[in-house]
């Protein structure tokens, strides 16, 4: 099978969303790196999703999402997306890039989220599927993707065009070599 350059253009446009298991979501960080913009769905779960939040990896909780009542198998958070705001510039990186450092040093913002007792430092986020008793039900490394800058999109539509050209000039040559 022959791969197109358009085809790696897409699979770089489409980057941002993940799924693993009957979990789907994608998110964006925006707000000047203040909030989060989530769309999250959920299928064939064994049990009804009561709510949806994002933990740190030692289950420190950093932000919830508002779920439909009543509680679903198959749906989706509401609305769908939903915006976070104001989240600290910890927790921004902990779900950007995974380990969280303000000024070089681990920020400790993160005392009031840690669960009591532990001295490490949260690494990563989940997004957690839980059922009405806060068990989880289903769970997914959650990372998000800073909103792209005017130049990114700017570049992504200079290389769509290159592509488009160079598709165009490739299609002129083989007609010629006829």
């Amino acid at each position: 099978m022959r791969y197109t350059p358009v085809f790696f253009v897409l699979i770089t446009m489409l980057a941002t969303t993940a799924s693993a298991g009957r979990i789907s979501y994608s998110a964006m960080v925006g707000c000047n790196d203040t909030c989060v913009t989530a769309y999250v769905q959920w299928q064939s779960e064994p049990f009804p999703v009561s709510f949806v939040e994002v933990d740190d990896n030692l289950g420190g909780y950093l932000f919830g999402l508002n779920t439909p009542f009543p509680p679903q198998t198959t749906g989706s958070i509401v609305p769908d997306p939903q915006t976070i705001s104001g989240l600290s510039p910890d927790v921004i990186a902990l779900i950007s890039s995974g380990l969280s450092t303000v000024g070089g040093a681990f920020s400790t913002s993160f005392a009031s989220v840690r669960p009591l007792g532990t001295a490490q430092v949260p690494r990563f986020a989940n997004l957690n599927l839980l059922d009405s008793n806060r068990n989880v039900i289903d769970s997914v490394v959650f990372t998000v993707n800073a909103a792209p800058e005017p130049a990114v999109w700017s570049l992504y539509g200079a290389g769509l065009g290159v592509m488009l050209v160079w598709g165009r000039f490739r299609r002129r040559k083989f007609q010629g070599a006829d």
